[in-house]
């Protein structure tokens, strides 16, 4: 995707979504006034307030669209008091430069990026009777937005992001951390493309594109765009896919 495809995309889901209908209290901006401390601690929150907070007046409302049964409410209770320890290491992590292959530390032991990911993912996917990939990603991404960039179902199948093994799990799941590669590579796509970007270099390109919309973070803006593709309105970009695809053959 390059900066006038990307443009075109942020352009088509504000036309689509625009920030004057529905209620206030449940867009995108709203939610991230709840601030950093609220998302990357909702250890902090009762099994009730889980409910009322993170299904009711969110993950299940109309904008948002998950249908996370009531039955999962225990489940998802013990993944958010133990997600919190594995977000630690990747606070300062971003999209447009994040190594997946580098090691952190989580819980003492020196582990890959992509293993990390993969261990909050497997947290959120092992929560019974039903928890997705899709509120997963909206959950990672307002602890830590610089980073995870949401999906839906739609996007995916667009993208044709491939399943890997997940740990605690017997057959291969949708590939989170395989989906963060190829919006690593748009972004970079998008910064390469955007005019001048030469001369200023590619850290105040990301900063003057995240000006021209509000100071959102790149991977909000990515999953803006996407719905473009996914509706059929940009074309899945081949150049990024191709990179991509490589990618995915030495993470594997």
């Amino acid at each position: 995707m390059d900066y006038s495809q990307f443009v075109v995309g942020i352009q088509y889901f504000n036309v689509k979504w625009p920030s004057s209908r529905g209620n206030p209290a449940l867009k995108y901006a709203s939610l991230r006034r709840r601030g950093d401390n609220y998302w990357l601690h909702l250890e902090n929150l009762s099994q009730s307030q889980i409910k009322d907070q993170m299904l009711d007046n969110f993950l299940n409302t109309r904008a948002w669209n998950c249908h996370i049964p009531p039955g999962s409410i225990p489940d998802l209770k013990r993944a958010v008091d133990q997600v919190s320890d594995n977000y630690a290491p990747l606070r300062n992590e971003r999209i447009e430069e994040t190594d997946f292959q580098k090691r952190v530390t989580l819980k003492g032991t020196q582990v890959p990026i992509a293993d990390v990911i993969d261990s909050i993912v497997s947290l959120f996917r092992q929560i019974k009777p039903k928890f997705g990939l899709v509120p997963a990603s909206k959950l990672m991404h307002m602890a830590i937005p610089d980073l995870f960039v949401m999906l839906d179902r739609g996007i995916r199948q667009k993208y044709n992001i491939p399943k890997h093994r997940l740990v605690g799990f017997d057959k291969p799941k949708w590939w989170y951390v395989g989906f963060l590669v190829l919006m690593q590579e748009q972004a970079s796509h998008i910064t390469e493309t955007y005019p001048g970007s030469i001369e200023i270099g590619r850290q105040e390109a990301i900063a003057q594109i995240r000006g021209k919309h509000s100071g959102a973070p790149i991977p909000r803006l990515l999953d803006m765009a996407n719905m473009a593709v996914r509706d059929g309105r940009l074309p899945v970009c081949e150049t990024c896919m191709t990179k991509v695809k490589a990618r995915w053959n030495e993470l594997r």
